[in-house]
Order: C-alpha cells, then sequence, then structure tokens
C-alpha cells in the first residue's frame, strides 16, 4: 500500500500489497502530475490500463477531496468497497508529506468526513466512522462542499484535487455542472470515476475537466481494489527533481481567425493542462504567455505565480485576425529579455495552426532569438506547410517540432513537449567537473551568452538535488583565471555565470587547461572521478598537448566541444582523452550547445 517516486534514480518505483490497483492508482496522480509513463489511452473511457515505470518524480504539493457517492442506489458491499477504497488510497498518498487529503460523502445532502489536512490517522478514524447517508444523489453537493473544503483549507498556490467516485447521475438537487464550472474555473482539476455502467457519461464529462480522456474513466467497485486501473489528471507538476533547476518558458499562442471557437476552446484547455505539468515555484518553472494575431500582446509577463498563471489562460480572449508569427516570437523574446536573468533556461513554446501570412519572414527572427541561447519549440496543429515551420525550431527536430494533425489530437502532444523541455539527464554519481570556457575576442557577445546558458545547464545536470558532485569554472583567453574553485555550491556557481564577464584578447588553450588541472588537483574530493569539459572556438595559440597530456595523466578525463568552422579537429581530438568519438563534440553554431547536454552528461556521467 506504498508508493514511493523515486526522484534521483528518476524511477517511479511502485511496491504493492494487498490492494494492487491502490498503488496504480496512485502512479496514475504521479503520472498525471508529471511522471512520464508508457499508457496507451484507446478511449474516453478506461477500465483495464496498466501502470507502468517512468521517468518523472512525485513529489509536489497536492490538496485533494475525494467525493463519495453514498447514495441509497449504492448497495452496502459498494459502500465497503468505497471506504476501503479512500482508506487504501490515503494512506498510499500520505506518504508523500506535501499532499493533503479530505473526503466528503452524499446523498440528498452532503457531509464532510474529513477537511484536507495531513494526519492519516485521524483521516482514517473519521472514515471509518462513517455511516452512509443514502438517499438520493445530489452530486451538486458534494462537488459544492469538496470546492469549500479547498478552498477554506487548501494551501494557497497549491492545486486542488476534486475526486468524485460515482454510482449514477444526479437525481436531485441543483444541476452538478454549474458548481463543476465554478471550481474549474476556480483553478479546480475535476476528475470522475464511474463505478457502474449504468451512467450517463455525458454529464459525468459534463462536470469533470477537459479533456475527457484524461478525467474521466469507468471502473466497477470491485476494480477500485482489485484491477489495476489509470487515466490521466493533471496535477502540478513535472516535478522540479526532473524539470531541474529554473525553467522560464514562454507560450506563443496563436489567436487568429484561422482557429474557429470550439478549437480556440481546445487551445486554452491544452495550454492549461500543459502548464499544470510545472511546478511553479521560486525553484521551479516561470510561465510568460504572450498571443499574436489582429493584436500581438504579452498576456502575462514571466512570473511564477501558479494562480496568476491559470487565471490568465482561463481569461485568454481570442483576438483574430491573420498570422503574424514573427510578431509573436518579437514579443515573447521581449518578455525574455527583460524578465529571465541572463544566463538561465529560456524556452519558447510556439502554438499555431497557420504558417505566416502577415508581416515579417519568422526564420530570420527566430535565428537571432536562438543565437541568444533561447531554445524554441514549435506545436504545429493541422494544415501547416512543415517545410516553412521547420526551420523555426531549435535542433535536432525531433526534440523540437511536434505535429498534431488536428485538434480533436492535441492532448497527446502534453507529455511529449513537457518532457523535451524537462526531460534532461542528470547525473547521480558523484563527479569532479570542471568547466574551462574559452574567453577570447572571437567569440560574439550572444555566443558567450550561449556558452553561459549553456554551462548553466551542465551545472544543473552534475549537481542535481542532494548530490555530492562538485563544479569549478575557469576561463581562459592570453591568461586563464578560476572564477570558481570546485564546489557543490550550485547557487553560487550559477549567479558566477550569470555575472561573469569574456576576458576577450587570445585562445591560449595549454594555459587553460594547466590553471583547469590546478584546481582540480587542490579541490577535487579525493573518491569522485575528475572530469575537464573545454569549450572553445577556435585553434589554440600556444601549444596544449603538454599541458593536456599532464592533466590526463594526473587522472583527468577531458572532453572538448569545439564549436563553429574555426576549430582545428585533430587538435581537439589530441588533447581529448580517447576514444575521441566519445570525448569530441563539434556543434556548427553557439545555439546548437543546447541540444548536447543530454549526450555531455551522459558520456562525462
Amino acid at each position: 500500500k506504498r508508493l514511493l517516486c523515486s526522484s534521483r534514480a528518476n524511477l517511479v518505483i511502485i511496491t504493492i500489497s494487498i490492494m494492487k490497483n491502490i498503488a496504480a492508482f496512485l502512479a496514475f496522480i504521479c503520472i498525471a502530475s508529471g511522471i512520464h509513463s508508457n499508457i496507451k489511452i484507446d478511449s474516453v473511457l478506461h477500465d483495464d490500463l496498466q501502470a507502468s515505470t517512468g521517468g518523472f518524480s512525485c513529489s509536489q504539493a497536492l490538496d485533494i477531496s475525494l467525493v463519495l457517492d453514498g447514495s441509497g442506489s449504492v448497495h452496502p458491499t459498494e459502500w465497503s468497497d468505497t471506504i476501503s477504497f479512500a482508506l487504501n488510497f490515503a494512506d498510499s498518498v500520505i506518504t508523500n508529506p506535501n499532499i493533503r487529503i479530505g473526503a466528503v460523502t452524499f446523498g440528498n445532502n452532503a457531509t464532510r468526513i474529513y477537511s484536507v489536512g495531513s494526519s492519516p490517522s485521524t483521516f482514517a478514524y473519521y472514515v471509518n466512522k462513517t455511516v452512509q447517508p443514502k438517499g438520493l444523489t445530489n452530486t451538486a453537493e458534494g462537488i459544492s462542499s469538496a470546492y469549500d473544503d479547498l478552498r477554506y483549507f487548501g494551501r494557497p498556490g497549491i492545486p486542488g484535487l476534486i475526486i468524485l467516485v460515482l454510482n449514477s447521475n444526479s437525481n436531485y438537487g441543483a444541476d452538478p455542472t454549474v458548481i463543476a464550472g465554478v471550481a474549474k474555473n476556480a483553478n479546480y482539476f475535476i476528475y470522475a470515476i464511474g463505478a457502474t455502467k449504468n451512467i450517463n457519461y455525458s454529464q459525468v464529462g459534463l462536470i469533470a475537466s477537459t479533456p475527457a480522456s484524461r478525467y474521466v474513466f469507468q471502473q466497477s467497485y470491485a476494480g477500485l481494489i482489485e484491477r489495476n486501473f489509470t487515466s490521466g489528471i493533471v496535477a502540478n507538476s513535472i516535478c522540479y527533481e526532473k524539470c531541474f533547476g529554473k525553467n522560464y518558458i514562454e507560450i506563443i499562442v496563436d489567436g487568429s481567425s484561422s482557429i474557429d471557437a470550439a478549437e480556440w476552446n481546445t487551445t486554452r484547455q491544452w495550454l492549461i493542462n500543459f502548464v499544470f505539468q510545472f511546478n511553479m515555484s521560486s525553484n521551479g518553472t516561470y510561465f510568460g504567455i504572450t498571443q499574436f494575431g489582429s493584436q500581438t500582446t504579452t498576456r502575462l509577463s514571466m512570473t511564477n505565480k501558479y494562480a496568476d498563471v491559470m487565471s490568465a489562460l482561463r481569461n485568454l480572449v481570442q483576438v483574430g485576425g491573420t498570422t503574424p508569427i514573427a510578431d509573436g516570437l518579437n514579443q515573447g523574446f521581449s518578455d525574455i529579455t527583460y524578465n529571465v536573468p541572463t544566463g538561465s533556461n529560456a524556452t519558447i513554446l510556439l502554438v499555431t495552426n497557420g504558417n505566416a501570412n502577415q508581416g515579417d519572414d519568422p526564420v530570420p527572427v527566430a535565428k537571432m532569438i536562438k543565437s541568444r541561447g533561447v531554445r524554441i519549440l514549435v506545436l504545429s496543429i493541422g494544415e501547416v506547410n512543415q517545410d516553412l515551420i521547420a526551420p523555426i525550431a531549435s535542433l535536432p527536430l525531433s526534440n523540437n517540432l511536434f505535429y498534431q494533425p488536428n485538434f480533436t489530437t492535441v492532448f497527446g502532444a502534453i507529455t511529449p513537449i513537457a518532457t523535451a523541455i524537462c526531460g534532461s539527464t542528470v547525473c547521480n554519481k558523484g563527479v569532479n567537473i570542471e568547466l574551462l570556457l574559452d574567453g577570447s575576442a572571437s567569440i560574439t557577445a550572444p555566443s558567450w551568452i550561449s556558452m553561459k546558458s549553456f554551462s548553466a545547464q551542465l551545472v544543473e545536470s552534475f549537481i542535481p538535488a542532494n548530490s555530492a558532485s562538485r563544479v569549478g569554472i575557469t576561463q581562459f583567453s592570453d591568461t586563464a583565471r578560476t572564477w570558481v574553485a570546485l564546489t557543490n555550491n550550485k547557487p553560487s556557481l550559477l549567479s558566477t555565470l550569470q555575472t561573469m564577464t569574456q576576458s576577450q584578447g587570445n585562445t591560449y588553450l595549454g594555459t587553460g587547461i594547466n590553471v583547469a588541472q590546478s584546481d582540480i588537483d587542490n579541490n577535487k574530493f579525493i573518491a569522485f572521478a575528475s572530469k575537464m569539459i573545454i569549450l572553445t572556438d577556435g585553434a589554440s595559440t600556444d601549444s596544449p598537448y603538454d599541458a593536456a597530456l599532464k592533466a590526463k595523466n594526473a587522472g583527468t578525463e577531458i572532453f572538448c566541444i569545439g564549436i563553429g568552422d574555426s576549430v582545428i579537429v585533430d587538435q581537439l581530438n589530441k588533447v581529448a582523452s580517447s576514444p575521441a568519438e566519445k570525448h569530441v563534440f563539434l556543434p556548427q553554431t553557439f545555439e546548437d550547445l543546447a541540444q548536447l547536454v543530454n549526450q555531455i552528461v551522459s558520456n562525462a556521467c
């Protein structure tokens, strides 16, 4: 009955005893809350889907209210199964101290069993003594009670989930879709389990959050505790341990007239579900929102305020007009320029159903943005000319260009895009990493920013949460200087990369290697392997071979990243450790560096 989502191993480890499906259901919560899982969604209603291991962790905070149908149509044995489900579900989720849970039951009226809290023993005490209310089925009262409970006892800025277990459709009281709409507009997500096959799922679909394929599923009472099942609901985040470091994501959304009203509603729901996958906190993800069409406007400047982002998306009004993608890119990049710290991981997500048909060519604009170290992902929907849209996206296209044939299939792109943004590799072994950065005059200011941004991503990857690894930073040109000696202090490393000035001058790589190796010799953790990662854009002014040989003889493994056409490949091959195919990387431009993070970390870890 215990579920552990392990962040550092990037695995979901599910230990199941007694109630197999409770662990599976918790896996579903973790999956929906940001855990990638190989789950096939076949239809709107799911009654036999298997939870599987994935690569994300589930440690984010959630406030959950269970709403249990206790009307007279629920047989006593079914009521017993409902109570068992609530107890085992709570026992599992409260193993994560960031999750709080409450419960409500309803018949003619609603009764609050336990207000949202974190005491499993108190929850169990009150659930065990709950008497089935019987009577008619006043679903609206149940939802209303859960909504009030989350409003009064939920934590500010923490996502709230309402989980309905239904025996039949509402046949008494107010229309449940009305109060459900109020709750959803207040940024609560609702999903529904239909525990019998006698339910009108059209009504249930209107109660639950959108899309139904993610929030509505069918399960028998016996199945609640005997059969694995899952579906998709979205909670707050692909957890911070997976979306490592601070992520800044600018959503640039097409609001042109080529999108009809129903498609626009789907677009907004898609964005809400997408954003809800990320942990918005001071150490997590920040979002900005820009819309283009007849007007191009930043609807929300970069922020980590969960309620502000959700409200902006729910209230996003389509502007109509044509499709000036270049204007949207420029406007979104402006938000990044003014509101994102230099050297941070900045990403643009462009969502459009058409090619540019007004204004400037978006490709040069996109090229300029990418040269400043900003990654661009594109989600194209429908009849979009891929040859025209592809040059906007970053490389490789397999990780940055996504296509959905129509708006009815678009929700399938949520997990791939979230994984592309947050699926970077982290190194969980202890290592000493010395970054040796070329600060010579041949590197332009935008390229210098890209190099520092790439270095920040490496810092994040080599020092994940609870890691003892050390990273040092040395810059070389005419001379060399260690800016940060090998340390485990990630904030200090990232702060230095933000403020570190370029030294200019020539490219004395040999001098740089000697100074970098000196930092390793003096400050390494002796139990860890030592690695040096060199970034340069040209031939060395001095001979680097003796310095490289000395470093390698001292046990340091050397990786070389040569950017552009001015590097001498043979020189890098001799400086780097063998084999060259593992240790030498030759990106064409500085904007391509971001695509090497996973491979560098994997090879150097």
